[in-house]
């Protein structure tokens, strides 16, 4: 049995590692933005505030933004056979579930 089964990490565990099937939950600052029709960061809803810096009381910089942006390439990226993904975003959830039965 593949010890990776009960395998669990986070975007610092991950970073650089390529898995056969990798699970990610996209917590709530990951968002569907309906105004530019693609995914966004909400970075006032990031649970990460050691990497990120609150600014004239946000963290919404653009800084914020890209390294959350990043962060989510990264653990969508590392599944070499497959990914599993949940997004806790209604609307981001409903548009990958749409993606998904166009295949």
């Amino acid at each position: 049995m593949d010890s990776s089964l009960n395998e669990v990490g986070s975007d610092f565990t991950v970073q650089g590692i390529d898995l056969n099937y990798v699970g990610v939950i996209l917590g709530p600052s990951v968002v569907w933005n309906e105004e530019i029709n693609a995914l966004d960061i909400d970075a006032d809803k990031s649970m990460d505030h050691q990497k990120i810096r609150k600014i004239k009381g946000t963290y919404n910089t653009v800084e914020n933004k890209k390294y959350l942006r990043n962060v989510v390439n990264v653990l969508l990226t590392r599944g070499v056979h497959g990914l599993y993904i949940y997004a806790v975003d209604d609307k981001l959830r409903e548009k990958l579930t749409g993606l998904n039965r166009l295949k």
